[in-house]
């Protein structure tokens, strides 16, 4: 666990899976690795969080999406690279969204850190895609959305 204690943060992901592919945040870092994230991102101070999700979309997707309904919640304990030594507590909210059937996938006009596009990854990739959040790769793979509620999961490192 944590040295120091950290608040727990909120965030509010779309999870968007048409014709057989995910709509993703392809980032890449300094180091050459590549991650792929949902949409989505922290639940500010008095917004809800389908008005997060709103927001966080249209910043970093450039649409507003439709929200179906609740899919899953995850809670995450992940490292961060602070000092002192801490691990961030996330409780990750992700509903299953749509986009317009003619969006074609571009960059809002905020992009997240180290986003440098918006991408269909085909379902059958998603083994081989770095999910910022690795947990979500068997229940998304899956198809499956009967468990809203997903349990807790840890970074490898967070137990050391």
């Amino acid at each position: 666990m944590p040295d120091t204690p950290a608040d727990v943060r909120t965030a509010a992901r779309a999870l968007i899976v048409r014709d057989g592919g995910i709509l993703l945040l392809r980032k890449e870092y300094e180091d050459g690795r590549v991650r792929y994230a949902l949409p989505g991102g922290a639940q500010e101070y008095s917004e809800t969080l389908l008005e997060t999700l709103g927001r966080e979309c249209f910043e970093e997707i450039g649409v507003d999406v439709q929200v179906i309904r609740l899919a899953h919640m995850a809670e995450y304990f992940r490292r961060r690279s602070a000092q002192p030594d801490q691990t961030r507590h996330l409780l990750e909210c992700l509903y299953l969204c749509e986009v317009p059937a003619d969006y074609t996938p571009v960059n809002g006009d905020k992009p997240d850190q180290h986003q440098v596009s918006v991408e269909w990854l085909p379902l059958s990739r998603l083994h081989e895609a770095q999910l910022s959040h690795p947990f979500l790769t068997e229940e998304v793979a899956s198809g499956s959305c009967q468990d809203v509620y997903l349990g807790v999961f840890r970074d490898q490192e967070a137990d050391a």
